[in-house]
């Protein structure tokens, strides 16, 4: 079993619905990620928080080479998921293709990764979402109180379902978008201030010759005329603080049926195409440090 799929398994079926409302599986999620992580190489701090009354951490990984005295480049998953789901899309694929990131780039290229941090957040779900109490929120307000300097945020969110038949690809009534009708892309998703980074990124993921179509999708302002569709994860607690973020994502419930349901499960999911997102963000964030 190669490491996406054991990650995948252990999250969504091992472990299953990790909900503020199931502090034991929520944390038991955060120990697994914690461990795979410093296996990969990390140095790992829990940002300790409570939310509801319930104590939860985000989980920051350092490189072992670590200075941040540049622009910091953050990669970020939550692996919370919505109460009774396995979340295997949501979001147990982010958190396996973060952990793997996090591996090749401290494998490939270690002295390229002084400015890179890999965060897992906590809380993104309901009933914590759109609220300061998600995890994103108080790692990007704790980030400032430190005096972090963040130059950009890539924020996976729902990864692994892709599909190579016509009209996979739902599209907003009556918006023109640019994105084809069919499933087997990864978007990349900006408001106004992240247009460069998402120029950058495309263009990374076409020189990584990861062979994974991506497609950047930048919205005016802060993406409010949008917020039903592209504000709905983590990326907007970087947005609300003017910090360039890219929501990374196969598009959630524009494509996956299984959105925040009990079908949302490790089998419904694409790990080759998760292995070329691996390879072409490993390279991105080699390219940050260029």
């Amino acid at each position: 079993m190669d490491h996406l799929t054991r990650h995948l398994k252990i999250l969504s079926e091992d472990i299953g619905s990790r909900s503020i409302y199931e502090p034991d599986k929520l944390e038991a999620a955060a120990l697994y990620i914690e461990s795979e992580l410093e296996s990969a190489g990390m140095h790992v701090l829990r940002q300790e928080y409570e939310a509801h009354g319930v104590p939860t951490a985000n989980l920051v990984a350092r490189t072992p080479n670590w200075t941040g005295d540049g622009p910091v480049l953050v990669l970020g998953a939550h692996y919370d998921t919505v109460q009774g789901t396995p979340g295997a899309d949501d979001n147990a694929s982010a958190v396996a293709v973060l952990i793997e990131t996090a591996r090749k780039v401290v494998e490939a290229a270690p002295e390229k990764s002084a400015n890179l941090l890999f965060v897992a957040f906590s809380t993104e779900e309901p009933p914590c979402f759109n609220t300061d109490l998600m995890g994103s929120r108080i790692f990007v307000q704790r980030s400032k109180q430190m005096g972090l300097k963040i130059g950009g945020a890539l924020v996976l969110e729902m990864v692994g379902y892709f599909s190579d038949e016509q009209g996979s690809q739902s599209l907003p009534e009556g918006l023109d978008l640019g994105i084809p009708d069919v499933g087997n892309f990864i978007a990349l998703v900006g408001d106004e201030q992240s247009g460069e980074l998402a120029a950058k990124t495309h263009q990374a993921f076409d020189e990584s010759g990861a062979k994974l179509p991506a497609h950047p999708l930048v919205v005016p302002d802060s993406g409010d005329i949008l917020a039903g569709l592209i504000r709905l994860s983590d990326n907007a607690s970087f947005w609300d603080a003017g910090i360039p973020a890219l929501m990374i994502t196969d598009t959630a419930f524009l494509r996956n049926p299984n959105y925040h349901g009990a079908t949302d499960t490790m089998d419904t999911l694409n790990v080759d195409a998760m292995k070329k997102l691996v390879n072409a963000l490993a390279f991105t964030l080699r390219e940050w440090e260029s």
